[in-house]
């Protein structure tokens, strides 16, 4: 695991779930041209509750994955200085200014020895946006993490919605393996559908074809 995992490791144990997402720029045809990236940590409060929420909530962006690290420190540390009490059931938000960084179209290249930030990092070039959440069930004792890639154009062509590959439930001791086969099949879905929208089949683990947005997309009888 990387130092940014163990710490958000260590923020689910406590009873903040975490989640980081792609911010990305895009053109008419919603390939991406800038990208950042958004961090969350929120933490469900315990009852009663105050002013209709329910939980406490601190979020922040960072223009580039080397950054990451420094920035969700401070926002852990900021999240760790409230307690579970009522009173403190309101929500902020802290948003950087940062420029988002720009995204270099080609062919992400990833091998097996990578981490899930340097296979991130790759796939943005790709024109792939994530999601990446780290949460811990109230009653269950392991955290875990729920990961998608997704893009909004297909071979040039607005794709008529988001494209999503995703893994549920990834522990600790899979979660660089399945992240790296995620990538492998969206990459690969690239030149399996060159005329065609694809959607991801969960129960098999592959890319499809969408014949509904396919018929759209391409204007087909």
């Amino acid at each position: 695991m990387t130092e940014l995992d163990d710490l958000r490791l260590n923020m689910a144990n406590a009873g903040w779930n975490s989640s980081i997402n792609s911010l990305l720029s895009t053109d008419a045809n919603r390939r991406p041209l800038y990208a950042g990236h958004k961090i969350k940590f929120s933490k469900f409060l315990p009852y009663p509750r105050t002013e209709g929420r329910n939980q406490n909530e601190f979020s922040i962006t960072a223009n580039s994955l080397d950054n990451l690290l420094p920035v969700i420190t401070i926002l852990a540390e900021q999240a760790s200085m409230f307690g579970e009490n009522s009173q403190f059931a309101t929500i902020t938000n802290t948003t950087s200014i940062e420029p988002l960084t720009q995204v270099t179209q080609r062919k992400a290249q990833i091998t097996p020895d990578m981490s899930v930030y340097e296979i991130i990092e790759e796939m943005l070039h790709s024109g792939w946006g994530y999601h990446d959440v780290f949460s811990k069930a109230r009653n269950n004792q392991t955290p875990y993490r729920h990961f998608s890639f997704n893009r909004w154009d297909w071979q040039g062509r607005r794709a008529g919605g988001e494209i999503t590959i995703w893994s549920l439930g990834l522990t600790t001791s899979n979660w660089d393996s399945v992240v790296y086969r995620l990538a492998k099949t969206a990459l690969g879905s690239w030149d399996k559908f060159p005329d065609s929208i694809p959607m991801f089949d969960a129960r098999k683990g592959v890319m499809v074809v969408d014949p509904t947005r396919t018929k759209i997309i391409y204007d087909r009888k």
